[in-house]
């Protein structure tokens, strides 16, 4: 890992600007759709003038600024620009439907959002709000050679102030904002660009920007000075064809991907470039993995763990079968330890929950001191919500989630949110919403509903669920029809047993 002192950086805009002068005129960035590309200078001019055009628009330091898009060459120049003039840059999905947006824009409260390829739905949400600015400019618009001004629109920002917001599930309830500081930033891409990345390589751009996950490979190739194919889209017929075209070297997906490797969809062949498989936001299956090994002989592939929380990944291993279903060792930078029911420190092998420490752990939850409180222990330490133990080597596995969220491909779905839903249909009285095992996509979610009447039907829910929230979202575990939910005497669902049903259907 890298020894360079981050304090140097007074904030992320800085940091990254020094890291991309590096690498001088290489191509940084390749959209695998068109084949259009764009060098690190072209990144520092978009960033420019992108801060000129904010300026422009009356955008002071401390608002929020977002970008809704798909993976594009113009996304981390608009990122550095939001940055540049000391805004916070709010970063959202482009699969929410409109209650889902609605929300997030409530919550973050954005100025202004860029957003170059809304569809009609994102647009009529966007212009409900009318005192936010919609911002689009054209990539050869914002490579106009407009006045340099770097240093001059350079962000005062201190170290410990908030660069960016992005959503996750939380606990419980609807999606909340991670503050993430500049300082989160510039130490989680500075400790892991050379563990993560190598210069002078090609790496993927699968993962979407606006997840942590995504938005780290991003911004650790930039710094790197490893060249990134962007693929705004999974095309099964186009996939080989972007890693024999490019020369991969490198490729950062979710666990649960790696399906598609070995079931038939990729042609093999095509990835004879590829030499380093790096997986992590879901739990990841000993056995696809030795699958995948087994199939791409030449390739290392390594497993991680990291929350929205935390900024990026914080654990870091060598898949090693035999090891299976460990997340690794928690990295130098980090601090993690298991803690049992009562807050109590517990020995090696013992089974709590995990929670962590370090400087890459999230500010908080933005505008929600509660749930801030409730995710940190009194001594001040990350709430995983997972239920874990380290060994006597110090690697940590995984055994549960104390959390309720349904990992799904990668993204977190809040039960909640989708039970929400699904109770506001007529003729549904009670719904419970848990994860139930997928080979396809790690988990996906389930319904249990309690009708009022005989008018609802499976059919009528999973539609409207579809029309009101994102494609993650939907009920593709299907739904269930039952006469009464199980529940505490204080009439709380009891969602274990549910979750057990499904696991002795499986069995």
């Amino acid at each position: 890992m890298s020894t360079i002192r981050v304090e140097r950086y007074p904030n992320a805009v800085d940091y990254v600007l020094s890291r991309i002068s590096c690498w001088r005129d290489k191509t940084a960035l390749i959209c695998s759709a068109t084949g259009l590309s764009i060098s690190y200078p072209d990144i520092r001019q978009i960033a420019n003038t992108v801060s000129n055009r904010l300026k422009a628009a009356g955008i002071e330091p401390g608002s929020v600024v977002g970008i809704c898009a798909v993976n594009c060459l113009e996304y981390p120049g608009v990122l550095l620009g939001i940055w540049n003039v000391g805004a916070i840059a709010v970063l959202l999905s482009i699969h929410l439907r409109t209650r889902e947006l609605q929300h997030q824009i409530r919550l973050a409260k954005p100025v202004a959002i860029y957003a170059p390829n809304m569809n009609e739905e994102q647009k009529e949400v966007f212009e409900s709000f009318p005192k936010m600015k919609l911002l689009h400019w054209p990539l050869q618009e914002l490579l106009k050679d407009e006045r340099s001004t770097d240093r001059e629109n350079s962000s005062k920002n201190e170290f410990n102030k908030i660069a960016l917001l992005l959503f996750s599930s939380g606990t419980t309830g609807l999606p909340k904002m991670v503050a993430i500081n500049h300082s989160n930033v510039v130490i989680s891409v500075e400790k892991l660009r050379t563990l993560l990345m190598l210069d002078n390589e090609r790496a993927l751009g699968q993962l979407p920007f606006f997840h942590a996950y995504g938005l780290g490979v991003l911004l650790m190739a930039l710094c790197q000075g490893t060249t990134l194919i962007l693929m705004k889209k999974y095309i099964p017929e186009q996939f080989s064809d972007i890693f024999s075209t490019y020369k991969i070297t490198h490729f950062h997906t979710v666990a649960t991907f790696l399906r598609k490797l070995i079931d038939g969809s990729t042609e093999l062949e095509k990835l004879k470039s590829l030499r380093y498989i790096f997986t992590s936001a879901c739990a990841a299956d000993p056995k696809l993995q030795s699958e995948v090994l087994n199939s791409l002989k030449n390739i290392k592939m390594y497993h991680m763990f990291g929350m929205t929380e935390t900024t990026h990944v914080v654990t870091y291993q060598r898949v090693n079968l035999n090891r299976a279903g460990s997340i690794g060792r928690i990295l130098p930078f980090m601090k993690a330890k298991v803690i049992g029911a009562q807050g109590e420190n517990v020995g090696k092998d013992v089974i709590g929950e995990l929670c962590l420490s370090g400087p890459t752990v999230m500010a908080g939850y933005y505008g929600n001191k509660e749930a801030t409180e409730e995710a940190f222990t009194e001594d001040g330490w990350l709430r995983t919500g997972d239920v874990a133990k380290i060994d006597n080597e110090g690697y940590i596995y995984i055994i549960d989630r104390i959390k309720s969220l349904i990992k799904f491909h990668g993204q977190q779905i809040s039960p909640i949110e989708i039970e929400q839903v699904i109770t506001q249909i007529k003729g549904v009285s009670e719904a419970a919403v848990v994860g139930v095992p997928d080979e396809r996509y790690g988990e996906v979610p389930k319904a249990y509903v309690v009708k009022e009447d005989d008018t609802v039907t499976e059919k009528d829910i999973k539609q409207i669920v579809e029309r009101e929230l994102a494609y993650y979202k939907w009920l593709r575990g299907g739904v269930k029809f039952v006469e009464s939910l199980p529940k505490t005497p204080l009439l709380k669902v009891i969602k274990k047993n549910l979750i057990e049903e499904e696991h002795k259907n499986i069995s």
